[in-house]
């Protein structure tokens, strides 16, 4: 192997199904080398991540030697993203250390869906990684059994070395102690979130705008010194957030009562980010939800899941007249246009390049059959066109438009679809169980992605291959939305109470 990201053909190594991550553990008289690779097809890896560690000798096969080396790999996979055995379709292990039958049974455990295997790949060279310390000093550094606060454990190395866990501590694929919930990642305290969560970020002024919407208000981060310093209070429960860095203006969505279409009234709260204050306040429909902010005119786009209609007749005369899309000038503040969109409209996302909102919601086409994406053009205000983005999904959720390829990411149907426009098609899909919010950095050719039902995890996408490129262990339940910093890459993922700051994977 080359070099990360390159790919290669390894002897004895089975081939995988595209997507799925085999770790290959090499013992070399100058190093032990752990690679993380992901497949292709046709038996083809690409090397995601690799990392050398001080070589292992026979000398070092004993019960305390053996689990201080188990317990180096396991941390240097929990940092490649790798959060538990079944993450892992295969493991292998090499060289003349490796053909040990102890060595083999340590190793045995970390593997859940695949038999070890012991393979000859192709050479593979030392790559200018960051020095690990040795296994034993890395042993030395676990938390002991017996203490009155015992670290959560996921990931437990059981079953076959269960004799070397009592012996010399707790080995875990992902450790906490003491209560901390995400111990690789630094963390902001925020007001406390509802199930999904929002963000905007201003990375000029390094400014990171957090909705929390239990506590009505909107928590202002300092990106650099990753804290809060600043909580701006609201009248309403916080959604969608924009920030149009130019007009030095924050727009917040406050839902409103979302029990009926005529309950009360949402809003949208126009907020000066030199003072933190509440400028002004519209009333733009009833239960609104997404935000966008356009940067070349700077209108803005409120989605309504219910315009001002109160009445609950109103598919009888105007199908796809239930959810609007308001339309805010920003020198006069006020709305300018009310765009009829469909029905359980969500949230936005805009296309510079073309000119285009994109939006989450049911339109009945001329067809008569529902899309589940809605297209609206900037300069004329009107619907221009909707997509079906696949026969089973019958609601989509959040969106993310990738301004190079001109494509938009769409969670729904428990995955994330990519839709291309231009052929009112659906090109790829992901699996992604759950309702899923979606960022995008156009520049690194990344989107990240919440899967709900995994709460703890992020999925990384290629926005260029297609592929999944790694899944990132956030460390926390209740993982509520994520944002990402266009010129850092830091990606901002939002939790309960906290923003937990996630360098970008290594490419």
């Amino acid at each position: 192997m080359a070099g990360v990201g390159v790919p290669g053909r390894f002897d004895g190594l089975a081939i995988a199904p595209a997507g799925s991550r085999t770790a290959l553990i090499e013992f070399g008289p100058g190093a032990m080398e752990v690679s993380l690779l992901i497949a292709t097809t046709d038996g083809v890896f690409h090397a995601i991540d690799s990392r050398s560690l001080p070589p292992v000798s026979a000398a070092d096969v004993t019960a305390v030697g053996l689990a201080a080396i188990v317990a180096a790999v396991v941390e240097v996979l929990r940092v490649a993203g790798i959060s538990s055995p079944s993450d892992l379709h295969g493991l292998y292990l090499s060289g003349e250390v490796a053909a040990d039958p102890a060595v083999r049974q340590a190793f045995q455990p970390l593997c859940a869906n695949q038999q070890l295997r012991y393979v000859t790949p192709q050479p593979v060279s030392v790559l200018p990684r960051p020095a690990v310390p040795s296994p034993r000093a890395q042993l030395a550094a676990l938390p002991s059994t017996g203490s009155a606060a015992v670290p959560r454990l996921v990931w437990i190395i059981a079953a076959a070395v269960t004799a070397l866990v009592v012996t010399v501590g707790a080995i875990g694929f992902f450790v906490t102690s003491g209560g901390d919930d995400h111990p690789r990642y630094p963390t902001a305290a925020v007001g406390k979130s509802g199930d999904f969560n929002y963000s905007a970020v201003d990375a000029g002024a390094g400014r990171l705008y957090v909705g929390n919407q239990q506590d009505r208000s909107v928590s202002v981060v300092d990106t650099a010194n990753r804290t809060a310093v600043a909580t701006i209070p609201l009248p309403d429960h916080p959604m969608g957030v924009a920030v149009d860095p130019t007009l030095h203006r924050l727009y917040v969505v406050g839902r409103g009562d979302g029990s009926s279409p005529s309950a009360d009234k949402a809003s949208l709260f126009i907020i000066d980010t030199g003072s933190n204050q509440i400028v002004r306040t519209l009333v733009t429909g009833r239960q609104s939800w997404g935000v966008a902010v356009d940067s070349a005119s700077h209108r803005v786009y409120v989605v309504n899941l219910y315009g001002f209609e109160t009445s609950t007749d109103v598919h009888r005369t105007n199908p796809n007249g239930a959810s609007t899309l308001s339309v805010i000038d920003p020198q006069s503040q006020s709305i300018v246009a009310s765009i009829d969109i469909g029905a359980n409209a969500m949230n936005i996302a805009i296309d510079p390049g073309t000119r285009t909102a994109y939006i989450a919601a049911q339109h009945i086409n001329s067809s008569n059959a529902i899309d589940t994406l809605v297209a609206v053009g900037l300069d004329t205000n009107r619907v221009i066109d909707s997509f079906g983005v696949g026969k089973d999904v019958n609601n989509t959720f959040d969106l993310a438009v990738d301004p190079t390829f001109h494509t938009v990411y769409v969670t729904g149907g428990d995955r994330v679809m990519v839709v291309d426009p231009a052929t009112k098609s659906v090109v790829r899909a992901f699996d992604a169980k759950g309702y899923s919010s979606i960022a995008l950095d156009p520049v690194a050719h990344t989107a990240y992605v919440t899967v709900f039902e995994s709460s703890t995890k992020l999925l990384v996408l290629d926005t260029r291959t297609g592929s999944v490129t790694a899944t990132i262990d956030c460390g926390k339940e209740s993982v509520h939305g994520v944002g990402v910093d266009p010129q850092s890459h830091t990606v901002y993922v939002l939790a309960y109470d906290s923003v937990l700051f996630v360098p970008p994977p290594k490419s």
